[in-house]
């Protein structure tokens, strides 16, 4: 049995509530995460929104979720909730610009991985981002921004590949036919450049 893991993130500060950000992983086993797979994944993802600080706004926090959760792969059914031995550090970010609540960009995570006749892709919601990370007269976000988050992710997966971790997308078994969910690492990251609004508070 293959096990996909998850560990939970949330965003608040802005009129939207909580918001919720989803990073799914695996283990070069593909078990359940140990509380060390648990720590690496933390400090990475902690690592991720830090260095990000300065395009989301001084009000906005990013913070853990109580633990990570573990998934069968396959039929999706819950295998073990883990908590962090070392609870990784939130962070609020340090841009002072105005921004739009909800306003941002979409990061666009590909496997190259076929999946029935689609390509088997995920995405993260970067939002809100202080009004310096757009360009000027365009309103796109502007290439240095895409630059920097985009390296961040990136720096983010090497950190979980030096755990023995992988960045996935999970694609879950359907109702219909069960047991069909599959994962496989995220190998490409991108972003457009039109800013992105987010309408569910979870990604």
């Amino acid at each position: 049995m293959a096990v996909v893991n998850v560990a939970p993130w949330q965003v608040q500060g802005d009129i939207g509530g909580i918001g919720l950000s989803r990073f799914w992983f695996e283990n070069a086993a593909h078990t359940v995460a140990s509380p060390s797979d648990c720590n690496s994944a933390g400090a990475a993802i902690s690592g991720f929104f830090s260095t990000l600080r300065a395009n989301y706004p001084t009000n906005i926090l990013w913070t853990p979720g109580d633990g990570v959760q573990s998934y069968d792969v396959a039929s999706g059914a819950v295998q073990a909730v883990q908590g962090y031995t070392s609870v990784p550090a939130g962070h609020y970010g340090l841009s002072s610009a105005d921004y739009g609540a909800g306003l941002g960009a979409r990061i666009n995570l590909q496997t190259g991985v076929l999946v029935g006749r689609r390509l088997l892709r995920g995405a993260m919601m970067f939002v809100p981002l202080g009004s310096d990370s757009y360009a000027t007269g365009t309103g796109n976000v502007s290439p240095t921004t895409v630059s920097n988050i985009v390296n961040a992710y990136i720096a983010m997966m090497a950190a979980f590949t030096s755990a023995s971790l992988s960045l996935v997308v999970w694609h879950r078994p359907k109702k219909t036919a069960p047991g069909t969910g599959v994962a496989y690492s995220v190998t490409t990251v991108g972003i457009g450049t039109a800013p992105a609004g987010l309408r569910s508070r979870r990604s």
